[in-house]
């Protein structure tokens, strides 16, 4: 069984939707239209990884101006969660 997807109750089945394709193409052409040429669509993992281990270096210093920000309530845990978020990057 494929937890991934919702499963219909009646049918103990993988539930289908007929439409996502239709709403989804709908909503990036919309999408594609509100932010013109801002719009990047779909990065793929490498491109995001590459990006990520390119910034990350930079990220402490331009966060930080010395060690004693560490103890701010807000800099810290918005420090700590950043980098977790970007050494987990797929």
């Amino acid at each position: 069984m494929d937890r991934g997807q919702p499963m219909n109750p009646a049918t103990e089945e993988p539930r289908t939707y007929a439409d996502l394709n239709d709403v989804l193409r709908d909503l990036v052409a919309e999408v594609t239209e509100i932010l013109g040429e801002n719009f990047c669509g779909a990065v793929s993992a490498a491109d995001l990884r590459h990006e990520v281990l390119t910034r990350i270096d930079a990220f402490i210093p331009d966060q930080l101006t010395s060690s004693d920000e560490l103890d701010n309530a807000w800099t810290q845990p918005y420090v700590v969660g950043s980098l977790c978020r970007m050494l987990h990057t797929p």
